[in-house]
This record gives structure tokens, sequence and C-alpha cells, in this order.
């Protein structure tokens, strides 16, 4: 918004500029003229310095302006850097420089022609017999460790009727399947023969007792019947039995001591027998021992030629020290001769320290 201009009220000429002056040769009549027009000329001054007066604005000019610029924002006063920062910049920078000359150096740049080596030297991995990468183990710039597998070759013969390798595999696996059904079939019948000698053990047990029962009742018997006759041969001295009945006693008594004896000769064999069964369940556990051990001699002998036969089927190259494999010549799948490098090892420089 526009501040109201301040409107100046004309000056006012003097009533003696506007009537002129009066000459001494007037008139009367030329007298009353001018006063009239004097008064008519301050009249008109008067009404002009009125209406500027009520045209005059509230405000001053400058608070006007002031209110006016405020939202273009405040005015600030930009004060320059001090001299003493300025003078200390200016220190800091020339010490700065001075020090540099002094104790700083500079890395200077030379182009020399030759060839990198390592100190230790770098060692040629090889193949030493011909096949095919199979397995690529490691890439480069890889970190290995002394022993570490890092190809295998197949270094398999073709025939006719296949690969040479792979043919003595599967009859190898033959025998092992071979082997370990016949050891499931011996382990069978021998545990079968075992539990029925332990159940002719159990029988000839009850056999026994039963036969233990039996000489006891059989020594009751003959007790009760020598009793018998020793009566008898008491009142046959007195006369009171006859020696028939005595003699009729004694046939019984002589029937119960054979039955004894038959007794005794029972349990006596079932002893032995049971001895016998025993003594052949031990020697079956024995047989059954010796037989798997073969067996697993023999199935030893066949995991050992397969062992051989993937050895002779595959290559291992080992790294032969600690080191970081800088370079690797042949791709997954290649065909490597006898002698070619696979790749190349920088050995790993050992540590060493002051002793103190």
């Amino acid at each position: 918004m526009n501040p109201v201009p301040q409107n100046q009220a004309p000056e006012l000429a003097p009533a003696t500029e506007l009537a002129g002056e009066p000459s001494s040769a007037a008139s009367p009549v030329g007298k009353r003229g001018s006063t009239e027009r004097a008064n008519g000329a301050l009249a008109a001054a008067s009404d002009v310095s009125s209406a500027a007066l009520a045209r005059k604005p509230l405000f001053r000019t400058e608070v006007v302006r002031a209110q006016h610029a405020q939202f273009l924002g405040g005015i600030y006063l930009a004060q320059p850097l001090r001299f003493t920062v300025i003078a200390s910049t200016a220190v800091f920078i020339a010490f700065a420089l001075i020090a540099f000359a002094v104790w700083g150096e500079v890395t200077r740049k030379m182009r020399v022609p030759g060839v990198l080596s390592p100190v230790l030297g770098t060692l040629q991995l090889s193949s030493a017999a011909p096949g095919t990468v199979a397995e690529r183990r490691v890439n480069e710039g890889d970190a290995v460790v002394a022993g570490q597998v890092l190809f295998v070759l197949h270094t398999g013969r073709a025939t006719a009727e296949g690969d040479a390798a792979a043919l003595v595999a599967a009859h190898l696996h033959q025998r092992q399947a071979s082997l370990q059904a016949e050891r499931s079939a011996r382990e069978l019948h021998a545990r079968q023969r075992q539990q029925a000698l332990a159940d002719r053990i159990r029988a000839i047990e009850r056999e026994v007792l039963q036969a233990a029962e039996e000489s006891a009742l059989a020594e009751r018997r003959v007790a009760l019947a020598r009793a018998s006759v020793e009566r008898l041969l008491v009142l046959v001295k007195e006369g009171f039995v006859a020696n028939v009945q005595v003699q009729s006693k004694q046939e019984e008594l002589l029937d119960h001591l054979t039955r004894l004896e038959a007794s005794r000769r029972s349990a006596s064999a079932l002893t032995r027998e049971q001895q016998g069964v025993q003594a052949e369940l031990t020697a079956s556990a024995a047989q059954w021992q010796a037989e798997a051990a073969q067996l697993q001699r023999a199935a030893d002998a066949v995991a050992q030629e397969l062992a051989e036969n993937t050895a002779r089927k595959t290559l291992a190259v080992k790294a032969p020290q600690a080191g970081t494999v800088t370079a690797v010549h042949v791709p997954l799948g290649a065909v490597a001769q006898a002698g070619q490098t696979l790749a190349t090892l920088v050995p790993e420089a050992p540590l060493s320290g002051d002793d103190g």
C-alpha cells in the first residue's frame, strides 16, 4: 500500500505582493479595490491551507515506508571479520608452510622397466598323469594351506565296453553286495541255531529238575520200604509174621532201589546232555564269530580294491605348502596332459620377529 503523499500547502504571497504597492498617487477608489482583492486572496489562501491540513496523514512518511518494506525481510548490517581472526589464520598458514618445507616429504613416481617376482619365488602345480579336470576347488587369489586339494582329475581309460574303472567298480560293488548278503544269511542261521540250542538247554534244565524230584521221591520210598522190612524182621523173630511177608517187603524194597538208581542215571544223563548242548552253544557262537571275521576281511578287501580303483580313476593335485593361488591355467572339464601346469602358487613368507 503506497503512503499518502503529504501535500504541501502553497505558500501565501504577501498581501503587498498580491495587491501591489499602493502608490501615493492612487485614488480612494483604487485603494478600496486593492483592499478587496487582498482580502479575497487571503481567504483563498486560508481555504487551501485548511484543505491541506485535512489531507495530512496520521503517521510520518518514514514510518509508513518502513512498514511497507517489511515483507522483503529485515535489514542487517554486515560486519567485516575481525582483524585478529584474519591475522591468526595468516600466521597458522605461514607456520604450516614452513613446517612442510622443513619436515614434509613428497613421493616421487618413476617408471622402471622390469619383472616383479615374489621373494620366495613361485610354484608351478602340474598334473602327474593325463586326465580330465573333474573338480576345480580354487580360484585366482584364494589362500590355501599345505595339503589342501586344489584339483581332481579323472584319469580313467575308455574300452569297448565302456570306462574300465567304472566296470571294475561295478564288479566290486557286486562282490560287496554278495558278501553282505552272505553275512546276513549266516548271521541269521547262527542266531536261529543258537536260539534252538538255548531252548534245548532250558528244556533239559526242566527235565533235570523233574529227575531230581523223582529221585527224591524214590529215596523216600526206599526209606519207607527199608523201615517196613526192618519191622517185619523183628516181628518174624518174635513169631508174629511169616517169612513170606518179609520176602515180599524185601522185593518191594529192591524195586524201589532199582527205580532210585534209574532216576539217578536219568538225572546224570540229562546233566551230561545239558553240558553238551551248552558246549555246542558256545562253539556255535565262536564259529559265528570266526565266520563273521572272515566275511569282514573279505569285505575290507573289496573296499580296499574299490578305494584303489577310485584312486586309479581320479588324481588329486594338492598344495605342497601354504600360499596364494595367483593364476589358474585350466578351466573345469579341460583335458590336462602329464606335466602340464594347472595353477601357479606363491608361497606364504614365514613370519619373523625380533627376539628380545
